[in-house]
């Protein structure tokens, strides 16, 4: 176990894990339970492991798991990168389906996600 610092927009997140992709999905976690705000996130959260910093993206994993909609992701999206609706919806997608690879860690610290209790899954 090693102990990760993420920072975002609220402060900083401290958790011990065994990899990045664990320690990102630890932040998630205490979004869905409500211990992180979602109006104290941003944009990107940056994880420092050994003086190194690694951004991750919050929109496409908050919408993956169900706590944003999809046109208050596309919007965000389109505003980020200053893009067409088609297009940011398209960046959405791919970036989602990268993103999703932090939900098997997720499930296993047994959280219900908000999209297994809604009828329009992302």
């Amino acid at each position: 176990m090693k102990v990760y610092v993420i920072e975002y927009k609220g402060g900083n997140f401290i958790t011990a894990a065994k990899s990045r992709d664990e320690a990102f999905a630890r932040f998630f976690h205490n979004i869905l339970n409500g211990k992180i705000k979602l109006e104290d996130l941003g944009n990107i959260i940056i994880l420092f492991d050994d003086g190194d910093q690694y951004g991750f993206r919050t929109v496409p994993l908050l919408w993956k798991l169900g706590v944003m909609d999809r046109k208050t992701a596309i919007a965000n999206v389109m505003l980020c990168t200053n893009t067409s609706k088609e297009e940011a919806e398209k960046i959405l997608i791919e970036t989602a389906r990268e993103d999703s690879r932090l939900i098997p860690y997720i499930i296993k610290m047994r959280v219900s996600l908000p999209s297994e209790r809604r009828s329009d899954k992302p």
